[in-house]
């Protein structure tokens, strides 16, 4: 028997053993123009190279508006330029095979074969990469990617765009809380952002986002709800989630108040200490106006 079958066995496996996911389609048996798969399941085939072994590695990405600052401070949504969508991206090594060989990560963004409108790199800091990014607002294959010698580091995931026009809301960063005083822009909160959306441990987590379109000091009602990934319900009694706030919390944490003009970023502390463990929803909700409703989850794991 050929040892050609048997190499190729050992190299093509299943989605679960393979790290690097990468399988054409052909349109009407056209081998000319294939298209790849992004996402697939536990049956597709999967790919890892022989040249070096694939780790798999923690990741946050958050969506916000590009901005401009005028002489006075204030911050307006920038718009009608090219690139109105800003990314706050951070990436670890903390705890992986690569955290002692890891030095540069790159932040890719692919939105067709052979196109990478933006090739971003940054150096670790304390097992962090982090960047602060414009694009335009399309959908990208989002890749994050470390070359090191004790292999490769990688994470890839579909990222839709932002929507960048009239009011919105933008994603929900985590980021760790640091003293007393809460990031008031999105600089601010990216020094701060976790690499990672899985909490190992977790006591306090920070919860930064944007609110886009109100008018300065107009009424803003917010609500927060954590849902649980597994059963679909809502965790409804826990103490103290909202830091500073009441000793027990319902299915809701809901409070109003004034917005700080066209941007207003917002910055608040949750204490996950009696979260159990599993796989949850946080879910914002932001009101205003008459019936302008918006909504935003940032999905997050809870270890113990």
């Amino acid at each position: 028997m050929s040892r050609t079958p048997l190499n190729f066995a050992r190299r093509w496996t299943s989605q679960r053993a393979a790290r690097y996911h990468f399988v054409p389609d052909f349109e009407d048996g056209d081998l000319s123009r294939p298209t790849w798969k992004l996402i697939g399941d536990i049956g597709d085939e999967g790919y890892t190279p022989p040249y070096a072994p694939f780790y798999p590695v923690p990741f946050q990405i958050a969506r916000f508006r590009a901005i401009e600052e005028s002489g006075s401070g204030a911050t307006t949504p920038r718009s009608g330029d090219a690139t109105d969508m800003r990314l706050a991206v951070a990436g670890s090594v903390t705890g992986t095979e690569i955290e002692e060989a890891a030095d540069t990560a790159y932040l890719v963004l692919s939105d067709a074969p052979e196109s990478f409108p933006l090739t971003l790199p940054a150096a670790f800091h304390e097992g962090r990469a982090v960047y602060l990014a414009d694009a335009t607002p399309r959908p990208y294959v989002t890749s994050f990617e470390i070359l090191s010698p004790a292999g490769i580091g990688w994470h890839r995931e579909m990222l839709q765009p932002l929507n960048v026009d009239g009011s919105g809301l933008s994603d929900v960063l985590l980021y760790q809380p640091t003293g007393l005083t809460e990031p008031g822009a999105l600089i601010e909160a990216a020094a701060l952002m976790l690499g990672t959306t899985t909490l190992d441990g977790p006591g306090e987590v920070g919860l930064y986002w944007e609110l886009y379109g109100a008018s300065a000091d107009e009424p803003i009602e917010y609500e927060i709800q954590i849902e649980d990934e597994e059963d679909g319900g809502f965790i409804d009694r826990l103490r103290r989630i909202f830091v500073g706030g009441s000793e027990e919390g319902g299915v809701t944490l809901g409070w109003r108040e004034p917005a700080g003009g066209p941007v207003s970023p917002r910055a608040i502390i949750l204490d996950l200490e009696n979260v159990p463990e599993g796989e949850y929803s946080v879910i914002l909700r932001a009101a205003w106006g008459t019936g302008q409703q918006f909504e935003t989850r940032r999905r997050i794991t809870v270890l113990r």
